[in-house]
């Protein structure tokens, strides 16, 4: 029976905590534990994490408000070696078979470069209720990741040769720690699985930290939303990995992410960004929208 450790930020989520706790304990055919690091609750988080811990159910510890991305891999830092190890938000729902499915499907490879599971959602409201299923496209490539992120970390299942490539590429600036992640298994060539299966229900409710909204109209406010208060997340992110000497890349990706770290100081690759084909035609409204954000130097 592999083992498994359970990597959890928790922050404020004393309305869901136990029951999602309790779903990921109910995971079966699986050796499970949890670590969890508290992001500065000052709710009844704690009183919840040390019941569990009274009973020997899970470890945790506290530090200072680092935000989800800095608190999942500090997680990953401080975490002894397991055969794998899972991300887990505070207010989901797993059924019970959701770490059973992502291990036997990362148990088909032999890959010594890294395993990494994820898979699509059911997204749920706050009583559990099917709201609607995402959607993950096949083949995903580096090119794909660096402008939209298709992961989503509670979905993630990886194993330790993948957690010390992590490790040991943690940079200054992480946007989000699971496209962070995809995007190091992609350069690194790992095997991943992308299960268009979901196990997960991923609950939305007025306090989500982050969250997905659906629908036309909610989707593009949040695309305008995003667009208006850009962070240039792929620039940034791709200076990131350039610059990380841990990291080593293909001479395709070099030539990629070269173009994204430098497009708004030099029109030459401004202009092969605009002409380059990264999203396929079923992703149309996507292709618009980034070389929307290119011309305005938002990407």
């Amino acid at each position: 029976m592999k083992k498994v450790l359970v990597l959890m930020s928790t922050y404020n989520g004393e309305k869901y905590l136990e029951e999602q706790l309790n779903s990921i304990l109910n995971q079966k055919n699986v050796s499970i534990n949890i670590l969890v690091r508290d992001d500065g609750s000052q709710d009844k988080t704690i009183d919840i994490l040390n019941l569990f811990k009274k009973e020997g159910k899970l470890d945790w510890y506290s530090g200072n408000n680092l935000k989800p991305a800095r608190s999942f891999l500090d997680l990953v830092k401080t975490s002894k070696k397991y055969d794998y190890y899972a991300f887990s938000d505070q207010d989901d729902y797993w059924e019970e078979n959701k770490i059973e499915r992502a291990i036997n499907q990362l148990e088909q490879s032999n890959s010594k470069n890294g395993k990494l599971y994820l898979s699509c959602l059911k997204v749920v409201d706050s009583n559990l209720n099917l709201m609607y299923k995402s959607f993950i496209p096949k083949n995903i490539t580096l090119k794909n990741e660096m402008i939209k992120n298709y992961a989503t970390g509670c979905t993630m299942v990886f194993d330790d040769n993948l957690k010390k490539i992590i490790n040991c590429s943690r940079g200054k600036y992480v946007a989000m720690h699971d496209s962070f992640i995809y995007r190091l298994a992609l350069i690194h060539h790992s095997y991943v699985y992308v299960d268009q299966e979901s196990y997960i229900c991923y609950r939305q409710h007025g306090s989500n930290v982050l969250g997905m909204t659906n629908g036309f109209i909610n989707t593009w406010k949040r695309r305008w939303k995003h667009f208006i208060h850009s962070e240039c997340i792929a620039s940034k992110t791709a200076i990131e990995l350039i610059n990380n000497e841990n990291i080593h890349l293909s001479s395709e990706d070099y030539e990629f992410l070269n173009l994204l770290a430098n497009y708004k100081k030099n029109l030459s690759y401004k202009r092969k960004l605009l002409n380059m084909k990264i999203f396929d035609r079923n992703e149309k409204m996507t292709n618009i929208l980034f070389k929307i954000k290119l011309i305005f130097n938002r990407v």
